[in-house]
């Protein structure tokens, strides 16, 4: 019998057809399919995906979370405890990421915000520019991606502080853990 996997993300016909090219020996659906033949899936590649598509499968051998976070599939209700879950580790997120980071931490560290009002007011009034030494930033999460950003603001110049909830092997900036207890 052939594998058969349910995609459910956005761009689900994007993954169902990259899943068949790569695998053309299994059968890949979508969530959009009817319930009738997602059911009885070996593999579920999903973001996000609603409860029903987890608790109509009986026989899952894995679950590929599409997304860099699980936590919204481990509130999912329904979600097999048996099942193995794997996630998409920085999956090239880590670069676009750390460049939306970094727009939006020099968009306030040069006033850009003050400068769209005084646009706005049809005023012009030049803000101080901080050296960069005197503008921390915290980065809250220093896994795959959060690690790609503060390295990024590292090298932009910004001191960076960050946070993780377990101890990380590759520290990169100031990093403070969560306690247990």
């Amino acid at each position: 019998m052939a594998m058969k996997i349910v995609v459910h993300i956005d761009e689900a016909d994007q993954w169902q057809a990259a899943l068949a090219e790569a695998l053309p020996q299994a059968t890949v659906l979508t969530s959009e399919a009817p319930a009738d033949e997602r059911k009885e899936a070996d593999y579920l590649a999903i973001w996000k995906a609603p409860a029903h598509i987890l608790q109509e499968q009986t026989q899952l051998k894995g679950i590929i979370n599409l997304g860099a976070g699980v936590d919204y599939l481990l509130k999912t209700p329904g979600l097999p405890k048996d099942v193995p879950i794997v996630k998409l580790r920085d999956a090239g997120m880590g670069e676009l990421m750390a460049d939306y980071v970094l727009y939006g931490v020099l968009h306030f560290y040069r006033s850009m915000d003050r400068y769209a009002t005084q646009q706005h007011n049809a005023t012009w009034q030049p803000q101080e520019v901080v050296e960069k030494a005197q503008w921390p930033v915290g980065v809250l999460g220093l896994g795959a991606i959060g690690s790609f950003v503060a390295s990024a603001l590292q090298q932009a110049g910004f001191p960076v502080l960050g946070w993780s909830r377990s101890p990380s092997r590759s520290v990169v900036c100031s990093a403070f853990t969560a306690m247990k207890g």
